[in-house]
């Protein structure tokens, strides 16, 4: 829904038009913002506009505390002279934001106020007004968002300027994949973000260079599972102005995590005698009391468990050889952390087999009969200390993917040496 807002006589008008919001009007080379209490931005002292810049508002916390909101979006300064006393300007200014569905989010001092504009589901507008004296300077600022399911199309290049910036939200236990549809040209996309819970801290980071000869639908699936906010910011390198558009698509469920510092743990089985730790998951950093170092390291039980405790959310895995072998490390993806709960990750014993013969003891499988309901396997057991292990049935497990199948017989065979 559009809200056209004219002045006629003194009195303010509205108009509804349905359907999505379009561009903007322009006033020469400056869009007209949807927060326009004169009309016409001629009608102002002075008008500055900038198609990507930043301000910081001052926004009540829960507390009802004031703290600083930093926004980067499009922003006009607009001045204006009194409209009757300054009283009757401020109340002016305050309807004519109402007429637009403003919610009043700072009531400031009577010099003062700030208010929040909810256009569509891909813009926000914000009003600061302030008394300078002789009349009132007026700070509108738009910021634009990314919903899921929600297209967004940003011009950007020539008059437009060759930054854009934008918001999304991700909300915990969804796997989100990004969809660019990027004219001919180059461009690069980054984005941050960071969750704060007392002590804990996690940071996002993301970047991407997209560069085609022609029209390209990009598809990233690599922005990150971190609930939270992230600030993107768009860059086009060229003269000519374009429309980029964007869309957040969701692409399937993940085991809900809280995300807010408190502590589990993980416990990876089948790792005895290598490396293991874990890391933030992709695109993320984590600053933790508890915590003291980045990667963090395993410790061992005596059955060879490696045990870490570490903050909720999603981490990565990497396991490494004893020694230096054919594979330098194996990893494993978005492992969730539960607070107060331990995830346990059974690694699978045939990786043991890429790590190469180096190690301690190793398996190789030589060779396999499957049946409808029975299999067998023959087994080596190599590297330097596999003459020291004694198989027995209670010491062994075997798994099909992710699902255990019962051992009938474990038998040692007497193998004549390989002779060279």
């Amino acid at each position: 829904m559009l809200r056209l807002v004219a002045a006629v006589m003194g009195v303010w008008i509205a108009l509804a038009v349905a359907g999505s919001t379009p561009a903007l009007a322009q006033t020469g080379t400056t869009p007209v913002p949807l927060v326009n209490p004169l009309g016409d931005l001629n009608a102002y002292r002075s008008v500055d506009f900038n198609p990507a810049g930043t301000n910081t508002l001052s926004v009540p916390n829960e507390q009802g505390k004031l703290d600083g909101l930093k926004v980067w979006g499009e922003i006009w300064t607009l001045e204006m002279a009194y409209a009757g006393t300054p009283e009757q300007t401020r109340e002016t200014l305050k309807n004519h934001a109402a007429t637009l569905g403003a919610v009043m989010v700072n009531e400031g001092t009577k010099d003062e106020f700030l208010a929040r504009i909810d256009d569509d589901p891909t813009s926000r507008w914000w009003l600061h007004a302030r008394d300078i004296r002789d009349g009132y300077r007026l700070k509108i600022i738009r910021t634009r968002h990314l919903p899921l399911g929600v297209e967004l199309g940003l011009e950007i290049g020539g008059e437009h300027g060759n930054t854009r910036y934008f918001y999304s939200e991700s909300q915990a236990g969804h796997f989100e994949t990004l969809e660019v549809n990027a004219p001919a040209g180059e461009f690069w996309l980054r984005a941050d973000g960071r969750e704060e819970h007392g002590e804990f801290r996690r940071d996002f980071q993301y970047q991407r260079k997209l560069k085609q000869e022609a029209p390209f639908l990009h598809r990233l699936s690599d922005i990150g599972l971190n609930p939270g906010v992230y600030r993107w910011h768009l860059q086009h390198f060229g003269d000519q102005a374009v429309t980029i558009r964007l869309l957040r698509r969701d692409d399937g469920s993940l085991e809900q995590v809280s995300n807010d510092g408190r502590l589990g743990g993980i416990r990876v089985r089948n790792v005895a005698n290598s490396r293991v730790f874990a890391e933030p998951d992709t695109g993320s950093a984590v600053t933790h009391p508890e915590i003291s170092s980045i990667p963090v390291n395993a410790d061992y039980t005596p059955q060879g468990d490696a045990v870490m405790v570490l903050p909720s959310g999603y981490w990565k895995l990497s396991v490494q050889p004893p020694e230096a072998g054919g594979v330098e490390f194996v990893e494993a993806l978005s492992i969730p952390v539960r607070a107060g709960e331990e995830t346990q990750v059974r690694w699978p014993s045939y990786l043991t087999r890429a790590f190469g013969q180096t190690g301690a003891v190793g398996l190789e499988i030589t060779s396999a009969q499957v049946g409808e309901t029975e299999g067998a396997l023959t087994l080596n057991l190599v590297g330097e200390r596999a003459a020291l292990f004694d198989p027995e049935r209670a010491s062994v497990e075997v798994f099909e993917g992710e699902q255990a199948a019962r051992l009938l017989s474990l038998k040692e065979l007497k193998v004549p040496p390989d002779v060279v």
